[in-house]
């Protein structure tokens, strides 16, 4: 409406012009146009007495008939030259006296003589709030209404990015050559083989001690449970770490923090197999689990910075599996290895040979890949800043031109953050308290515990009498768990079944059932069992002479004798159950990352930060997790430091899981929507200004 007003404005002052040019005395003759040198010709100077706005601008080309009043011609006054895109076919029309007719071509032009208009003795008076009628052909070409900012509309112009095959790039890759989504496939698998190497020897070291700590509480003379602190200990450490390696990877990115653990378990471990007291094994043990930490909660994140979706799901799936693998058959080999006279340090020399390779691998196969796709403004031709020269190469393969290429970018620090947000920051520490995350913690807790605290049990309950297992037969108790925790994890990572399915509500809460009730029935079991089985036997005789005292029936009676209680234990059949624990808490790890993606799906603004926030509540489950497990490690031996103890406590984890999934897959089903609305409170994902840079979910990954 403001535009009309305006054009009723430009309309009344020509009327005005018009009649004090009919009562002038005589008509003027205008001078010739002069050319000023741009190209077209000056005309009069316009009056600049009026206020102008923007749309005012556009006034003349609209301008082509003016009907008003009819009256006999007189003088001519000549109007300022239009320039061509002027000649538009549209008209703008307003009404005039009764019995008007004539019509005045504004934008007509004369090749022979001066354009001139022919005004009417007596004008219609034209008021500001009168119709004017603009034709529909005609659209006015005004300034856009957007301004330039970093969601403006040319930034979101820029072509998509295919895979080979048609497959949509997703994320969007940049097109900066040091984003890790634009790296080669060598470079990325590369780095991604390094971290894996790093993650198995972590694995590794964590059960290193399950199949020796009775040698260890005779070699260092101390309490089993004091031992026992050896394993649970470094994980309790291991998750403080992984949460400050989230918050300190935001800030200076995750390649220093790589390489600060790296060094730290390394030496640590080299501590650990010269170490021969008690406090300094375990010094070197709880620096140990401080990089731990950072490798539980960064390499998913790097894998995600790295590899596209379509690549992801294969990376992902090696990687749990290698890490489920190597956690529960590293005391296969740790068992034989300890069968010599240095026992257990000998493990711990193995490792550092290992490790010392790791050590070359993270540093000069594993670059940054913390990149901030935000501040990148692609294919933008509005600005001279949005053009990206590329650096011109000679032609030809210059091998050290691209190993000093290589080399730049294993810089110890390579970035620094833009934006350090306080609540960008914080949001790593609140993932740990968000509905989602403590649903799936309280679901799957347990099993985890227990599958550790009866794997740092088994030394304590067997290598003595009547058993008398060696390490490397206890170790052999852990191939349940590597057999049917590795075939789970493949199951849940692999098939594309399940990658079908994973992502509806009702699938993951069968899977949770499924979990659950393998928990329960692995659990139950193996307390029932040991504690029949257990059981101090009685011959035929002994039994119908309940007071016969004889040596014979005292030998057989006694729980010491190898040939008493220890013929009636199948170690296969303890083994299994264990194995069965353990497939039950991955079938419900494996409802983890999916319930997760669906809460940050929802409660994130575009995909990049859907994808950090995922990171962080993943991390979050696994700080959870190693933190619970630790304290159950360190206390279960005074809880079941005996058979029948042992059934107890496994009794109540069985019952405890049960009672435990009812209610939470209850909660669930009733107020899903709720709880992913509660985690973007919580995370506070809604209102964070650091993010509000983009203004389409797909244009700033």
């Amino acid at each position: 409406m403001e535009s009309l007003a305006d054009l009723a404005r430009v309309a009344r002052r020509a009327q005005e012009d018009a009649q004090r040019a009919a009562e002038a005395p005589s008509p003027v003759e205008p001078a010739p146009a002069a050319n000023n040198g741009t190209g077209f010709e000056s005309g009069p100077k316009q009056d600049m007495s009026t206020p102008r706005t923007p749309n005012m601008a556009i006034v003349p080309p609209l301008i082509q008939d003016l009907r008003l009043g009819s009256a006999p011609p007189s003088a001519g006054l000549p109007l300022p030259p239009l320039p061509a895109a002027a000649k538009s076919p549209s008209s703008i029309s307003t009404s005039s006296a009764p019995g008007s007719t004539n019509s005045i071509p504004l934008g007509a032009t004369n090749t022979t003589e001066p354009t001139s208009v022919t005004t009417p003795a007596r004008i219609a008076p034209l008021n500001v709030g009168q119709r004017i009628e603009i034709s529909p052909d005609y659209r006015p070409k005004t300034s856009s209404t957007k301004r330039l900012s970093f969601g403006s509309a040319a930034s979101s112009k820029r072509p998509i990015k295919y895979a080979r095959g048609g497959i949509e790039l997703s994320p969007q890759p940049s097109d900066d050559d040091n984003d890790p989504l634009n790296w080669p496939l060598w470079k990325k698998d590369l780095n991604l083989a390094a971290l894996l190497l790093t993650v198995a020897l972590i694995q590794v070291m964590k059960t290193v001690f399950v199949s020796v700590n009775v040698v260890l509480e005779q070699t260092l003379n101390r309490s089993y449970t004091a031992i026992a602190a050896l394993t649970g200990a470094p994980l309790i450490f291991s998750a403080l770490t992984g949460m400050v390696a989230l918050v300190a990877s935001r800030v200076y990115g995750k390649r220093p923090v790589y390489l600060a653990a790296t060094a730290l378990i390394f030496f640590s471990s080299i501590w650990n197999a010269a170490a021969t007291e008690f406090n300094n094994v375990m010094a070197a043990r709880i620096f140990q689990g401080m990089g731990w930490g950072v490798f539980d909660s960064l390499v998913l994140g790097s894998i995600h910075d790295t590899f596209f979706e379509h690549e992801r799901g294969l990376r992902v799936a090696i990687y749990q599996i290698v890490s489920v693998g190597t956690l529960w058959g590293g005391p296969l080999l740790g068992g034989v290895a300890s069968q010599n006279p240095a026992s257990w340090q000998t493990q711990f020399q193995i490792l550092c040979s290992f490790q010392a390779v790791s050590v070359l691998l993270v540093a000069l196969a594993v670059p940054e890949t913390a990149f901030d796709r935000a501040f990148v403004i692609r294919n933008t031709p509005s600005t001279a800043g949005t053009w990206k020269q590329p650096s011109l190469r000679p032609r030809g393969q210059v091998d050290i031109e691209k190993a000093r290429e290589y080399l730049m970018t294993m810089k110890p620090v390579s970035y620094n953050a833009r934006d350090q947000d306080r609540d960008l920051l914080l949001q790593a520490p609140r993932a740990m308290i968000a509905p989602t995350t403590i649903m799936l913690v309280s679901a799957s807790f347990i099993p985890f515990s227990a599958l550790w605290s009866i794997a740092s049990s088994f030394s304590m309950l067997f290598a003595h009498l009547p058993f008398n297992m060696s390490p490397s037969q206890i170790g052999a108790l852990m191939a349940g768990p590597f057999i049917l925790g590795v075939l789970t994890t493949a199951f849940f990572s692999l098939t594309p079944f399940w990658q079908r399915i994973k992502s509806c509500p009702k699938i993951g809460l069968i899977a949770l059932a499924t979990g659950s009730i393998l928990t329960f029935v692995a659990t139950l079991a193996m307390g029932l069992y040991t504690q029949t089985a257990m059981a101090t036997p009685m011959s035929t005789a002994a039994a119908s002479s309940a007071a016969s005292t004889t040596p014979a029936a005292a030998s057989e009676t006694s729980p010491f004798m190898i040939d008493g209680v220890a013929k009636n234990v199948s170690f296969p059949a303890l083994g299994f159950l264990l194995g069965l624990l353990a497939a039950g808490a991955y079938t419900l790890d494996a409802t983890v990352r999916p319930t997760i993606r669906r809460s940050t799906s929802f409660t994130s603004s575009n995909l990049g930060i859907a994808l950090r926030n995922t990171v962080d509540m993943e991390g979050a489950v696994s700080v959870w997790r190693a933190l619970i497990a630790g304290i159950f490690v360190i206390g279960t031996p005074n809880i079941s430091w005996t058979f029948s103890a042992m059934a107890g406590s496994l009794v109540g984890f069985a019952v405890t899981q049960m009672l435990l999934i009812v209610v939470l897959g209850f909660v669930w089903w009733r107020f899903d929507q709720d709880i992913i609305r509660w985690d973007g409170v919580v995370m506070k994902l809604v209102d964070l200004g650091s993010l509000k840079r983009s203004g389409s979910y797909m244009d700033m990954d």
